[in-house]
């Protein structure tokens, strides 16, 4: 059954969910979690993405890992990659 053009299903959904906050909310960058973020990596300088995200996380700033290492990257703070050599005899 169509409503002017559109399915039921679809009307529905959209009825639903428009008057929801956006949940993307959490992927936004402020200023001042990015501030933090350049702070507890210029302190904790061994420190990687997760690690920064758990402090951020445990003094109560709500964001994504991925927002942390978009920080980081941005801003040359991430860490060298090390390569793992295998020893063969």
């Amino acid at each position: 059954m169509l409503f002017s053009g559109i399915n039921r299903i679809t009307y529905y959904y959209r009825k639903k969910h428009e008057n929801k906050e956006d949940r993307r909310y959490l992927t936004r960058v402020d200023s001042s979690i990015m501030n933090k973020v350049i702070e507890i990596c210029r302190e904790m300088v061994t420190y990687g993405y997760n690690m920064i995200w758990t402090l951020l996380r445990d003094s109560g700033i709500r964001v994504v890992r991925k927002t942390v290492y978009r920080i980081m990257k941005n801003n040359n703070l991430t860490l060298p990659l090390h390569k793992i050599t295998i020893k063969r005899n």
